[in-house]
Parts: C-alpha cells; sequence; structure tokens
C-alpha cells in the first residue's frame, strides 16, 4: 500500500503541464510524448499552434505521421 501511494506521490511531483502554451508540432513531439509519456499532465488539453494543419489538434489525438510530412 505504501508503494502505491509512493508512485503516486512522484507522478503528481515529478509531472509537466503544459496546456495553455502553444507548442509547434513537428517530428520532435514524438520524442516528448515517448520520453515523458505518463509524466505529461491533461495532453488532451495541450494544443499544437503549428503548422497550420494541425492547428487546434490536442497532443492526445495528434498522429505522429501527420507531424512528419
Amino acid at each position: 500500500m505504501l508503494g502505491l501511494f509512493m508512485s503516486e506521490v512522484r507522478r503528481v511531483l515529478y509531472s509537466f503541464y503544459f496546456a495553455g502554451n502553444p507548442i509547434f508540432c513537428d517530428c520532435n513531439i514524438q520524442l516528448l510524448r515517448d520520453d515523458a509519456g505518463s509524466l505529461l499532465r491533461d495532453p488532451h488539453k495541450m494544443v499544437c499552434d503549428s503548422p497550420r494543419n494541425l492547428n487546434h489538434t490536442t497532443l492526445a489525438e495528434l498522429n505522429i505521421e501527420e507531424c512528419c510530412v
């Protein structure tokens, strides 16, 4: 039980929240999504600002292949 509690504490203390910031969604965004993984808080609120064809697409619904054209 203590282990579960500590993992939740770590998740809350060590997380990234980028909502409200313009995100340029190119191939590098995949690195952020893959490396940060569960540390990204609310990826459904993180919205691509550019390129234009991905404007208003959330990071959660982003198709990486669309970024790397």
